[in-house]
């Protein structure tokens, strides 16, 4: 595409470029690094590696980076601006290059509601009186407050609560500022339903009811759910999303309330824990800190809302004023790989060890890429092994490869000398080395070698840790997997993706396409397998966006892959390898979405995975491919057992619920039902995805699984939802009975489904009934005829079977995938009487019936029964007694419709196209035709691809049939240049001869322009290429009629392409692709009828020139018109269609007129009102007293002045005024003036009066302080510290002062706008009496204290020192009775008194009690006891609690010897002793004896030997020796020969005795001697060892043994592969590798049958190099001369002694006329054949089944003719490309493969 610059985009590029020369050098702010392709570097605060760029602050003092911009286009630099944000000098900051923008980075997430709260909450046992206790308003005092949770049963409740159905909790919690919430998620563990409101808006819910509908207090739930949290697992989390969260937040308080509901009034427990969190800025509210278990980001970044590429492109950083300071062009690198400046700052480098947000001083630099490695041999396929050599040609580079898929690492081996391929299948990948650059690219080529598959094959290439590595390959089942079937928590259940090298080799053996990728491990169950199935995913961090090829043959057209699957088949994977493709691919012609498949082989690493399908992926990806909506454009939704209720993927559930709430809840019975519920679903979709659904039927779907159900929906206007159908393979018998009812499963699921509820209310409607049961009976005598099960069964089998061998390696054999195709087979033919049965029965009809269609005479037309048209008559097919059929009758060109007739319901001629009747028995129905046949002739008469704006029909294209007869063209289709843009012409679809019909893409759209058009038809749902396309025709048989190919461009008529014209067809003209044969039409087309265009004319009656308020009449001529439509500015004015139109407002008007049944548009004509002039503000003035004002207006027109309202005197102009001396308020007048003057604006002058003087009061106080000084005036007061100037102090009456220490004057003053004088106001300051001495006193107990205290002044004493009671005055007072030190306080004087002085009456208490600690010791003796004083008291130790004998005193006493425990007592302090404590001298007995264990073990080392005691254990190497070590444990050093070790326990003195532990060293079994063993092609091989030791065998060192004993039989292998054996049990031998060889077969090669002339002979010759031949005839020598028919064999050996044989028939030509009947002979002629061949047979009477395939194994030919011996089958090939064909015929049970080549010269 060539994009083009205006000069003005040219000058703003030159202008970017001089300030990026002028700010570059001194810019602060740097561009520091930027990764354009992050897999594995960086994950952001959502754990997503999107692409980064990274700025540094170079400079030394922070930078605010509001109004700074980023960009990656120079033409629009700032589309990501920066809030306020401070980098600081030397810092980073990280931009993460993603959608959508963010710029608020400071936020955090905290917890509003906990579960562990202080709730509300009412236990349901009746309705609540109060339905509004969902709200704030509600007042909740009268219910029960507990902790959460609330509920019963698990023991996970915080308040427990008796047996309910439900329960109800609120828990209210503030939020100050709702603008600072930015996000919630809602936490629920809960059982086993519950919906959550905030402030009665409902934000989650989950098992029970439907959203929006509240469910009554004793709702049930939809089934049982049980609490997670108590089992160690995670709660279910939800998020609310921003439009409902910002509905529901209130300023202040709000309360989150919950109901939960239990599964039925009796169950045994409900639990209902909830928490909600918010993402909130500073301010939000006071919140509580997260859940240990909640998961917030460590860090949040901005992101920029754009992407970056990894094919290069520039990144733009901007100042606020637009100025670039810096830019950088990343160019093309490698995954994982930046540029950086290197160090911070520095000059730019490629690196290789990128450090987001980090520094890159430390990191590599390279100047670029070394150069890519030449191989010396392509990919792909070789009979025999190659030698590779891998070179470069970058000075200085070496090449470095790997063989087994690993990354090639600098210490990868060198590729110095040839590498020798030899093995099936090998990848290869090289890459090169060079010194200051970075390693260049890494080149993947897959090499195989005697590989001989049919099929397409893919090879996979990827690190082998990243599919094997214990913790991170997603192939194994790694550290937390269930050990259980399917293993959850294996990390192939995990989310993973890894890279890949993708190559895939088509049939034709060649590499069609290889990229880099995304690798993940997909499916359900299916992933525990031992071939699991990979999704593909593309990218362009991956280098390659998407891939433009046809992946799947069933679907062509689909481009842009950025995502597949490679399906192993599921569950089918280990029977027929096929039931999914088989029952996706017979759905292609139905309404359904089918999944398309493609058979493939697949290598991975280089080794054989088996045969697998290209699949589409059944997601967003899907919807993607075959319509084209992005995922933010649809609704995807999805209900399974893995979440309850409806699943969202994309979108949301909003139009779900509204078509269940509208579809449940309605009769079905009302009129306006059927079409109601289609305007929301594709009912047609609906009934073929549950007819499949049923009929298979898929036991992975409704019911007990519940699962597998996808739906969609475009998010537009009219967007209807439509199934996905997908994993089918439990269908076809794999899984449940042929006689299965899946029909009235989907009626009456358990669990509940909502999507059965919705199918279930429309089949009690009459017309969808109706429809659904005649379009299963449809289908069951079309696609799942059990003919045509089995011929798309043996076309998938055929395909695959000579790649079987490959997946035979993984297990089975052929004769059992064939019995298990068969057996599938078996069920097909079995399933149409059990599901007719079951669909008579569902339903209450009364019977089956067989219709007979036959048409009279023989080829003049069809008949469509139902929704379907046979092709060849007569037709039989079973419909049902009780649901009546339609059936229409479709002439063929030439023919018209005469009358219907059957042998019993149609008794009369009926001459009506279409009818309806209810067949109570089967019956015999013929269409009669009359007339002879004709041509047809349609041709495209007008095309309106691009519409005006204003004249908008969507996309039509016009039909016209030059004949002179009706042309039914019922069952035609219309297509684009799109294949998959199809529209089927609607049965009744008549072309009246020489008439038109138009074909729309939108019916709406085109009727609201052009009402008056009936012969339209739609929607056929696609748009047009504006810039020129194809648009083709079909006939009822699929076969091209006609097409045009138009464009956009000159010669073309260009007024067509969106000026509001359409394309017309010249009349008469011969080709319809030659532009001259088009001419542009009328303004808006002449749809659906000839074309006539009109002359339109424009007046105006006077000036268009006007005021404001005045108004011009249009006039549109012709008058006589059939319709006008008046514009302005292009926009179509509502109502204006008269042909006159009054004007009144600025614009260019046209009208558009249809006359003569063609519009036109007028020419414009502009009228242009101006404004009435109008003042844009005024400004009074106001003074104080007499004297004059300013007075102040503006306009952008003149202004003038005057003293009154009505205009008065002109007192003055200008944008001021200055009135004269005024004594009062007074009215001016300002107006705007000009050609339109404006109104007059009143602007007054304000003459106020001055205020009054305020009246005072002093104020006066004890000491220093403030006081309060008083003003009383009727205007406000204002104080100061000055009589004149000042700042104000303060305002109103009173004023306190500050604290003062002198007399002080202050000054009021009254009034605002004009204030009084100012008025002194005094503030006096009186001195305090001085303080009292007091004097404290102290007792030892309880009793009284005299206190006394000093002064000249009178003294009062007082209990507090404020306030209080007064208890006595004088110098002196004694207290009461006192039993613990009190407070008093004595006070002098009595105007100002002193301030209260304390004085303390002591109460001295006893000693502090001592520490002790008891003392052991082991058998009789003394003992040392001690104590810690608890003060400074001495210690005292006495042999009695009370009295005794003092022993000692000090903080230690050593006891006499004791033989018994005894009991002694210590005191501190002897005046005031503190009370006795008891300290123990206790005596112990010696310590038990340990219990030991020995250890034994294989070979020298080191041994644990473990002993049990309860006292501490010393181990020794002999009893009494040296002490080797303590503990319950010992290791003992590395020894070869047994060796006895002692253990004793005890500490101290207290030791028990020494007790032996036996440390025993075993010998290793000696190693086996293996001999290997091999096979030919692929097979068993039997592999034998010898040792002295019993042996196991194991597929790798250590694993799972597959054998035991000195033989192994493999498995059936295709490779070589290597086993192990090991020798030994108890202390076995190392693994020696044993090697099963597998010889490739010889290949000989007779070549293709063979056709000669009789008398002829032909050398049949299978190819030299073989060291045994032997023919069929017994012959051995390497050719062999034949003449005769007869089908010739070969076996021939090779070196290996490996055998292989090869056949070729041999037909000897002679006249079908001399052919004999003795046996029955078929016969390809002639053959190579050239445009058409001969099957010529000797006796093929009745019906031959004839098929003919290509050399893809596609059938490009099948028919079922009915031969005589007389019939010599044509079969025309003009068509067919040159090359070798299979011919298949099939007759009585006998079958004919003949080979042909087709040579065209």
């Amino acid at each position: 595409m060539h994009r083009f610059f205006s000069g003005q985009a040219i000058f703003r590029l030159w202008l970017l470029l001089l300030c990026f020369s002028l700010n570059t050098v001194s810019a602060q702010i740097r561009i520091n690094e930027i990764q354009p392709s992050n897999l594995a570097t960086f994950l952001d605060e959502y754990q997503e590696s999107d692409d980064w760029i990274e700025l540094f602050n170079s400079g030394s003092s922070p930078v605010d980076l509001s109004g700074y911009a980023i960009s990656d286009d120079s033409l629009d630099l700032r589309k990501f601006v920066f809030p306020s944000y401070s980098l600081g000098p030397q810092d980073h900051l990280l931009l993460v290059a993603a959608d959508p923008v963010k710029t608020e980075i400071t936020a955090t997430w905290q917890t509003a509601v906990r579960e562990n709260d202080t709730w509300r909450y009412r236990a349901n046992t009746s309705a609540p009186p109060d339905t509004n206790w969902r709200n704030t308003s509600f007042n909740d005092g009268s219910w029960n407050s507990g902790t959460g949770g609330i509920g019963y049963g698990d023991g996970d409740d915080g308040t427990t609560i008796s047996t309910t159905i439900s329960a109800y909790s609120r828990r209210t919690f503030s939020i100050a500022d709702t603008a600072k919430i930015l996000d919630a998620v809602f936490h629920a563990d809960y059982d086993d339903a519950f919906v959550a409101y905030l402030n009665g808006i409902e934000i989650a819910r989950a098992n029970i009811g439907v959203p929006g509908i509240r469910p009554a207090w004793n709702a049930v739930s939809a089934s049982s759910h049980e609490a997670v949290m108590y089992q160690g697992q995670l709660p279910d989390s939800f998020h609310v999303d921003a439009a409902t969260l910002k509905a529901a937040l209130l300023p202040g308080n709000n309360v989150l309330a919950i109901e939960v509901h239990n599964l039925n009034t009796t169950n045994t427990d409900l639990s209902g824990r909830f928490w909600l969190s918010f993402l909130c800025n500073p301010g939000a509210g006071s919140f509580y800190s997260l859940p240990s278990w909640f998961r917030a980001p460590a860090k949040m970044y901005f992101h920029t809302g754009f992407k970056l590429s990894r094919t290069g492109e520039t990144v733009w950083l901007s100042d606020p004023a637009g100025n670039v300071l810096d830019s950088k062009a990343t160019g093309s690198l490698e995954a994982d790989h930046a540029v950086a400046r290197i160090p911070d700052g520095g000059s730019w480098c490629l690196t290789d060890q990128p450090t987001p947000d980090a520094s890159n001083n430390a990191s590599s630099c390279g100047s670029g890429y070394a150069g890519i490695p030449v191989f010396s041999k392509a990919a792909g396929f070789y009979a025999s092994a190659q030698s590779l050599t891998i070179t470069t040609t970058y000075p200085g580079g070496q090449v470095r490869y790997t063989l087994d898929g690993s990354d090639v690492t600098s210490s990868s081996p060198l590729a110095s000398g040839p590498i020798t391929l030899n093995d099936t299948a090998i990848t290869v990948r090289a890459r090169v080395f060079a010194s200051g650059v970075l390693p260049g690219t890494t080149i993947t080529n897959s090499y195989f070698i005697g590989v001989n598959s049919r099929l397409p094959v893919y090879s996979l290439t990827t690190d082998p840790d990243n599919l094997w590595d214990y913790n991170t390959g997603i192939y194994v089942e790694g550290p937390n997997a269930d050990p259980n079937t399917p293993h959850w928590g294996a990390n192939y259940w995990m989310d993973w993706e890894k890279p890949v090298t993708v190559e895939f080799f088509d049939r034709a053996r060649q590499r069609a396409f290889r990229f880099n990728g995304g690798l993940k491990i997909t499916g359900g169950w299916s992933r525990s397998a031992p071939q699991k199935s990979f999704e593909i995913n593309l990218g362009d961090r991956y280098g390659l966006s998407s891939l433009d090829y046809p992946m799947e043959s069933l679907k062509p057209w689909m481009t842009g892959w950025d995502n597949f699957i490679l399906h192993m088949t599921g569950n089918d994977r280990s029977n027929a390898r096929m039931r999914d493709p088989l029952m996706q691919r017979l759905l292609r012609t139905t309404f359904n979405d089918y999944v398309a498949y493609e058979p493939c082989l697949l290598f991975l690493n280089g080794g054989n995975w088996g045969v697998y399908y290209t699949r589409e992926n059944d997601d967003h990806h899907w919807v993607k491919l075959n319509y084209g909506y992005d995922d933010d454009e649809i609704d995807l939704l999805k209900e399974s057992y893995f979440a309850s209720g409806i699943e969202v993927k994309r979108g949301s559930t909003d139009a779900f619920w509204k078509l269940y709430n509208y579809a449940t809840t309605v009769s079905p019975s009302n009129p306006a039902y059927y079409d109601s519920v289609a305007s929301m679903m594709d009912l047609q979709n609906m009934a073929d995805y549950f007819i499949a659904e049923t009929y298979y039927p898929n036991d992975d779907w409704m019911g007990g699984g519940n699962n597998n159900l996808k739906l969609w929906r475009p998010r537009k206007e009219g967007g209807k939802f439509r199934y996905l159908i997908y994993d089918l393979d439990f269908g076809l018998g794999l899984y449940g009975s042929v006689t299965n009812n899946m029909l009235s499963v989907a009626r009456n699921p358990s669990p509940q489904n909502y999507n059965s509820d919705i199918f279930d209310a429309l089949t009690q409607n009459t017309v969808f009934r109706r429809y659904f049961i005649n379009r299963y009976a449809d289908l069951i005598n079309t696609i799942f005829l059990p003919s045509n099960v089995q011929q798309v069964a043996y076309m998938y089998r055929d395909t695959i079977s000579t790649d079987m061998a490959y997946q035979f390696a993984w297990g089975s054999n052929n004769s059992d995938w064939l019995s298990n195709i068969q057996s599938m087979l078996t069920f097909a033919s079995q399933r149409p009487s059990n599901v007719r049965g079951q669909i008579q029965s569902e339903f209450g009809l009364s019977g089956q019936v067989t219709l007979t269609l036959q048409v009279q005479p023989a080829g003049a037309g069809r008949i469509e029964i139902s929704t379907i048209t046979p092709t060849s008559y007569p037709w039989s097919g079973v419909y049902f007694n009780g649901n009546p059929v339609t059936i229409t009758a479709i002439p063929n060109p030439g023919y018209s419709f005469d009358h219907w007739r059957s042998n019993t319901t149609i008794s009369s001629n009926n001459p009506n196209r279409s009818v309806t009747y209810n067949f109570t028995s089967s019956d015999a129905i013929t269409a009669y035709f009359n007339g002879s046949a004709a041509a047809a002739q349609v041709e495209f008469s007008e095309i309106n691809f691009n519409s005006d704006s204003a004249w908008n029909t969507g996309d039509w294209i016009e039909l016209r049939n030059p004949a002179a007869f009706d042309l039914d063209i019922s069952g035609w289709k219309f297509r684009d240049d799109a294949d998959n843009h199809t529209y089927t012409l609607p049965t009744g679809t008549v072309l009246p001869a020489g008439g038109y019909l138009v074909l729309a893409s939108d019916l709406d759209k085109f009727a609201s322009i052009n009402p008056a058009v009936t012969n339209v038809i739609g929607d056929f749902g696609f748009d047009f290429n504006n810039g020129g396309e194809e648009l083709r025709l079909f006939n009822r048989d699929d076969q091209l009629f006609g097409s045009v190919f138009y464009d956009d461009f000159a010669p073309w008529p260009v007024t067509a392409d969106g000026a509001g014209f359409t394309l017309e067809r010249v009349a008469g003209s011969a080709d319809p692709n030659d532009p001259a044969s088009w001419f542009a039409g009328c303004y808006g087309g002449s749809p659906g009828r000839a074309y006539g265009a009109p002359t339109i004319g424009l007046t105006a009656a006077g000036t268009t020139q006007l005021c404001q308020g005045a108004t011009v009449t249009l006039t549109a001529s012709p008058a006589n018109a059939t319709t006008y439509q008046w514009q302005r500015d292009g926009v179509d004015i509502p109502g204006a269609t008269a042909v006159d139109y009054v004007a009144s407002v600025t614009g260019v008007y046209r009208a558009r007129v249809n006359a003569g049944g063609c519009t036109g548009l007028s020419d414009t004509l502009r009228v242009t009102v101006s404004a009435i002039s109008s003042l844009t503000s005024t400004t009074g003035a106001s003074r104080c007293g007499d004297g004059s004002v300013q007075l102040q207006a503006v306009s952008t027109s003149p202004i003038e002045w005057y003293d009154a309202a009505s205009g008065g005197t002109l007192v003055g102009t200008g944008t001021s005024f200055t009135t004269p001396v005024l004594q009062s308020t007074t009215t001016y007048y300002a107006q705007a003036a000009g050609n339109c003057p404006g109104p007059l604006v009143a602007v007054t002058a304000v003459v106020n009066a001055v205020t009054a003087d305020p009246v005072i009061q002093d104020g006066s106080r004890c000491g220093d302080g403030s006081l309060t000084l008083t003003a009383t005036d009727t205007a406000a007061v204002r104080w100061y510290a000055t009589a004149s100037g000042g700042s104000v102090l303060a305002s109103g009456y009173t004023f306190v002062t500050p604290a003062l220490t002198t007399t002080t004057t202050y000054y009021a003053e009254a009034g605002t706008l004009c204030p009084s004088n100012r008025v002194p106001a005094v503030a006096t300051i009186l001195p305090l009496t001085a303080d009292p001495v007091t004097q404290s006193d102290s007792r030892c107990g309880p009793g009284s204290v005299t206190l006394t205290a000093t002064d000249t002044a009178q003294i009062r004493w007082y209990d507090a020192p404020v306030g209080g009671t007064l208890l006595a005055t004088g110098s002196s007072f004694t207290t009461p009775i006192l039993t613990a030190t009190t407070t008093y306080y004595a006070e002098a004087g009595d105007v100002c008194p002193s301030q209260r002085i304390p004085a303390d009456a002591i109460i001295i208490s006893g000693a502090a009690l001592p520490a002790t600690q008891d003392a052991t010791r082991c058998g009789p003796g003394t003992l040392l006891l001690t104590a810690t004083p608890g003060d400074t008291a001495t210690l005292y130790w006495y042999d009695a609690a009370v009295g005794g004998t003092l022993l000692s005193t000090g903080n230690t006493y050593t006891t006499p010897v004791l033989n018994t425990s005894t009991t002694y007592y210590v005191q501190a302090g002897i005046s005031c002793p503190s009370a006795r404590i008891s300290v123990d001298a206790i005596i112990t007995s010696n310590p038990v004896d340990p219990q030991v264990t020995g250890a034994q073990r294989c070979g020298s080392g080191t041994l644990t030997l473990a002993a049990v005691s309860s006292d501490p254990v010393s181990w020794y190497d002999a009893p009494g020796g040296n002490l080797l070590g303590t503990g319950l444990s010992f290791t003992t050093p590395s020894i070869s020969v047994d060796i006895t070790y002692y253990a004793q326990s005890g500490s101290g003195s207290c030791l028990s005795n020494f007790i032996p532990v036996l440390a025993q060293i075993n010998l290793v079994s000696v190693d086996p001697v293996v001999t290997g063993g091999s096979v030919c092609g692929f097979g068993q091989v039997l592999l034998t060892a010898s040792a002295a030791d019993p042996m196991s065998w194991a597929a790798t060192p250590g694993g799972a043994v597959v054998e035991t004993g000195g033989t192994y039989l493999t498995p059936i292998i295709a490779v070589n592969t290597t086993y192990y054996v090991q020798a030994g049990t108890l202390c076995p031998s190392n693994w020696v590798a044993v090697t099963a060889t597998v010889h490739a077969l010889p290949s000989p090669d007779l070549g293709p049958d063979l056709l000669i002339a009789s008398g002829d002979s032909a050398v049949l010759d299978p190819g030299a190099g073989f060291s045994g031949y032997l023919w069929s005839d017994g012959s051995t020598l390497q050719t062999l001369v034949v003449n005769s028919d007869g089908t010739y064999a070969v076996s021939v050996t090779d070196a290996n002694g490996c055998s292989a044989s090869d056949t070729v028939v041999v037909n000897v030509a002679t006249a079908a006329a001399n052919l004999t009947p003795r046996d029955l002979r078929v016969i390809a002629y002639p053959n190579p054949a050239g445009d058409h061949l001969l099957l010529l047979h000797n006796g093929l009477q009745g019906e031959v089944g004839i098929t003919v395939y290509d050399g893809a194994g596609r059938i490009v030919l099948y028919d079922v003719p009915r031969l005589t011996a007389e019939t010599l089958y044509r079969i025309d090939t003009g068509s067919w490309p040159s090359g070798l064909y299979r011919l298949r015929v099939e007759f009585e049970g006998k079958v004919w493969n003949l080979p042909v080549v087709i040579a065209h010269r």
